[in-house]
């Protein structure tokens, strides 16, 4: 029997609990489809078969014009090592090819409680000669088994927003591919896919923060996939260098189910790949980022208008945990100001010519004030950088005046378009010292780095400047570079989260994830509209589980908080940006949305299951929503949205993950409970007939056991 709740005119959330707690292995396992003994005989046995098998292991490359598919005969295998840690068991391998010019390490893991596996292949100059070429490198060279195979994902940020695809059987027999062309993993294409088959199937991953291509071709009951990273490597190595492939990993499921598959790849995702704090998992953060408006025409610093902001914040009791200061605090590298004040009050800045990385004291000089502001109300201090790009051509002065050494650069016609290459040992030495100088001269807590530039062009005259035989080199080594930025970051700044951005979401890639996390997952939202907040969340929280969203609509105004932008925000971090300082009657309603993100940010990390079809950013003629869901302590939270053009003022919904034999309340936020008592089995069978009284309307509903 549906039942029906009254209009409700406020997000609705959902906060389920009781009914006993599961175990978690076994409710991983049983999100899986799979029982303690299905994880036994499969989980392993592919691995396995493939670490006891080496001969045939399946990567293949051509070294010295010799193909090979695996590491055969021509290969030595000098050491082999394994070791388990935090459930985690690695097993590396390295070889040495007959020639002594080339060694090869092999580096392996298997998750056992996540049925998931993965590895990534580094190739050496071991002596003192250069190698022979190595080229046609495929990092993944695999047959998966199953029969009526599709293909589910998403495209990358630019031009797509996210945006779901299906790739069917048939299309599957033609040949489908994927690629990411411009030297940024995520602009364009997305290196993430659900290979389901009848048998359940495999969600895997191309991590690179490079260019990147894959193929899938079904034979049969047989799916052959093949990925590589640099595409077109075609090099020798000299003394010393290493090149490596991307990491490949799969998560395992048994069952013809996408949720299955979802919340498979959510657990691993967060368990064993996202970054952490404190030892701890993420928790959801309130974020401001400050637009500088000026409402005392004493103060005629940028720095005085952002101190007197946060002051006026936490005055009104608002008291986010990240400060974000984006782009404006650097001078040019000639040292005058990028960012200046007009006399009217407007703020100017042409933050688009990076390369001096020197706070401008003229406009900031108070910043370390700023960060002690802000850590005195228990807040972190987030800092814009863009270390890849100099947006400045005078190289006379980046040389003499800033100890850059243009043979660290790659030009190219574009002369705001230089790429630092990080593939040069010392230019990573030299912004890894420039950087944490800022960070340690501030008291900065959180590292946000941007890049908003397709490096493929000056890579590749990189590659021209090295010679023959070198394509490809340029890419793989500065890739390499920034990722050793990243680990030398964290590794001084244990407590540092990495805010990946690359104009919005083009570096999202798995390697670049285990290292950051994605606060600006597009710079489209910032300029486009609440609904496309809602249209990526839907997609994008089944692939990457914690990322950020604006919590106010540009294409109307920054002027004051609406609650329907509000919960479009809702991720895990959710940023406001507005005019703090001159909008009566923000805070009131800026700490009550906060107050309830705060309670779904609990749920957000938790099974996520999608309640109706996904809509793009224009369609807008129906209701969207999801939930997250806490098995082992049977609570949850959905959101939903009537939009714009939506007419049905009703939508019946069926609820997903609860106990069929319990009975559940719902309640908003504060706990008022709405509706007293409806069947966990009536939720799940019949739907709810959900109604929201106006267009572009949102509810929530909080939901527990009765």
């Amino acid at each position: 029997m549906k039942k029906t709740i009254a209009t409700i005119t406020a997000v609705v959330m959902l906060v389920l609990t009781g009914c006993g707690t599961t175990a978690y292995k076994e409710q991983n396992n049983a999100a899986r489809g799979i029982s303690e003994k299905t994880v036994m005989s499969k989980a392993s046995e592919e691995y396995n078969a493939y670490i006891s098998n080496l001969a045939d292991f399946p990567v293949s490359f051509v070294y010295d014009g010799v193909a090979h598919k695996g590491f055969g005969k021509d290969f030595k295998l000098s050491s082999k090592t394994t070791e388990t840690n935090d459930g985690k068991k690695e097993t590396d391998f390295t070889f040495l090819h007959r020639d002594g010019k080339l060694s090869v390490t092999l580096e392996t893991a298997f998750y056992p409680d996540h049925d998931a596996y993965e590895w990534t292949v580094y190739f050496s100059a071991s002596g003192k000669e250069n190698t022979a070429v190595l080229e046609n490198v495929l990092a993944a060279d695999i047959d998966l088994k199953g029969a009526n195979p599709e293909i589910k994902g998403i495209n990358g940020d630019y031009g797509y927003l996210y945006s779901p695809y299906v790739k069917s059987t048939e299309d599957l027999k033609k040949g489908v591919s994927f690629e990411a062309t411009s030297g940024r993993s995520t602009a364009y294409g997305f290196p993430y896919f659900d290979i389901e088959t009848d048998d359940g199937g495999y969600m895997a991953a191309v991590g690179w923060p490079g260019t990147w291509h894959t193929d899938f071709k079904t034979v049969g009951d047989v799916t052959h996939f093949a990925a590589t990273g640099t595409i077109g490597m075609s090099t020798y190595l000299k003394p010393g260098e290493t090149v490596r492939t991307p990491l490949i990993a799969f998560v395992r499921y048994y069952e013809r189910n996408e949720d299955v598959a979802t919340n498979a790849w959510r657990r691993w995702f967060i368990d064993c790949n996202m970054p952490k704090e404190g030892g701890e998992k993420l928790s959801p953060k309130v974020a401001v980022c400050l637009p500088l408006d000026r409402d005392d025409s004493s103060l005629k610093t940028c720095g005085a208008v952002a101190e007197r902001t946060l002051e006026n914040m936490y005055e009104h009791g608002f008291a986010p945990d990240i400060y974000w200061h984006d782009a404006t605090w650097f001078g040019s590298v000639r040292g005058d100001s990028l960012t200046y004040m007009k006399p009217n009050g407007d703020i100017v800045c042409n933050w688009y010519k990076t390369g001096s990385w020197t706070v401008d004291r003229s406009q900031w000089s108070n910043l370390p004030d700023i960060c002690d502001l802000v850590h005195s109300h228990g807040g972190k201090a987030m800092l814009w950088f863009e270390p890849e790009r100099i947006g400045d051509d005078d190289v006379s002065t980046l040389k003499n005046g800033l100890g850059i050494d243009p043979e660290w650069l790659l030009f190219r016609q574009q002369r705001d378009q230089i790429l630092v290459n990080f593939g040069v040992s010392e230019a990573l030495d030299y912004m890894f010292k420039k950087i944490c100088s800022v960070i340690d001269a501030n008291g900065i807590d959180y590292y946000r780095e941007d890049f908003n530039m397709d490096p493929i062009d000056n890579w590749l005259i990189g590659d021209a400047l090295q010679g023959a035989m070198r394509n490809g080199i340029t890419e793989n080594l500065h890739v390499q570079g920034h990722l050793k930025l990243w680990d030398m970051l964290l590794e001084r700044y244990p407590n540092m989260i990495i805010d990946s951005c690359a104009s919005g979401g083009n570096r999202n890639d798995l390697e670049t994830m285990r290292r950051a996390v994605a606060m600006h997952r597009t710079d489209a939202e910032e300029f486009n509209t609440a609904n496309t907040s809602i249209s990526m969340n839907h997609s994008m929280f089944k692939w990457i589980p914690y990322f950020g969203s604006a919590a106010y609509d540009r294409a109307k105004d920054m002027q004051g908080v609406e609650q329907y932008n509000s919960r479009a925000g809702y991720g895990g971090v959710y940023k406001s940006v507005f005019l703090f300082n001159t909008v009566n009657g923000l805070y009131d309603k800026l700490n009550e949305y906060t107050e309830e993100y705060r309670e779904f940010g609990k749920y957000l990390l938790n099974d996520y299951y999608p309640l109706t079809k996904w809509h793009s950013q224009g369609d807008v003629g129906d209701w969207t929503g999801w939930e997250f869901f806490d098995g082992d302590k049977n609570e949850g939270v959905i959101q939903l949205f009537r939009q714009d053009n939506c007419e049905q003022s009703t939508k019946n919904i069926k609820l997903k993950g609860l106990k069929r034999d319990c009975d559940y309340k719902f309640t908003d936020h504060k706990g008022n409970v709405i509706v007293a008592r409806v069947s966990g089995a009536a939720l799940t069978d019949d739907g709810y007939d959900f109604t929201i009284s106006e267009k572009r309307g949102s509810s929530v509903l909080f939901i527990k056991e009765a």
